[in-house]
Formats: C-alpha cells, sequence, structure tokens
C-alpha cells in the first residue's frame, strides 16, 4: 500500500489561512497553540471557507471532553504520538469524513 499526501506547513494561523481556496485540501491537521491565531479559529475559517475539509487538532494540551474549542475539529490526535499508524488511522477518519461531505454536496443528475 503507497499512500501519498500533500503537504503544507504554515508556521501560524494567519499563514495557514493566507490564500486558503475551496478544494485545495481534504484534510487540515493544525495545533491548538498556534501563533497569533488560536488552532480552533483557523479550524473553523478554513471550514467557512471550505464546508467539506475535515479538520483534525493534534495536540499535548490535555482538554476536557466538554471544551468549546473541541467542537471546531472533526477528530482529534494526541502529541505525542509513539505510533504512525495512529495517525494513519486518523488521517484516514478525517479523509472519510471529507469524502462523506463531497458526496452529500454532489446532486444526482
Amino acid at each position: 500500500l503507497i499512500l501519498h499526501h500533500e503537504v503544507k506547513t504554515a508556521s501560524s494561523g494567519e499563514d495557514a489561512l493566507s490564500g486558503f481556496e475551496p478544494g485545495m485540501f481534504d484534510v487540515a491537521l493544525i495545533d491548538l497553540g498556534m501563533p497569533g491565531l488560536p488552532g480552533d479559529k483557523v479550524a473553523e475559517r478554513l471550514r467557512d471557507v471550505d464546508a467539506s475539509i475535515s479538520t483534525v487538532l493534534m495536540t499535548g494540551w490535555s482538554l476536557a471532553k466538554d471544551d468549546a474549542r473541541l467542537a471546531a475539529f472533526d477528530d482529534h490526535v494526541q502529541k505525542p504520538f509513539t505510533e504512525f499508524d495512529e495517525l494513519l488511522d486518523v488521517i484516514g477518519r478525517a479523509i472519510a469524513t471529507h469524502e462523506t461531505r463531497i458526496d452529500q454536496t454532489v446532486t444526482p443528475g
């Protein structure tokens, strides 16, 4: 099984949003503690531009299950993750979420 993912990195929340357009990415892996604009706000703004994008929180912070910031994310992975398979599982779920959203926006012709 060969996996191919194009990765773009951003050094701040504003950098992550700069030039973002609908359909540009299927999944966004976002840290909560980003400089400038916090990760939950980045996730919300990405979704405002492209409702189909799947957002994944990657954080080392311990958050309560009812933390309001979690609402901006479809899934999460706790850092540090020691098993690469854990990250692949989260990315697989995120891609499936994105594909489901795309399928829901396509109307039969």
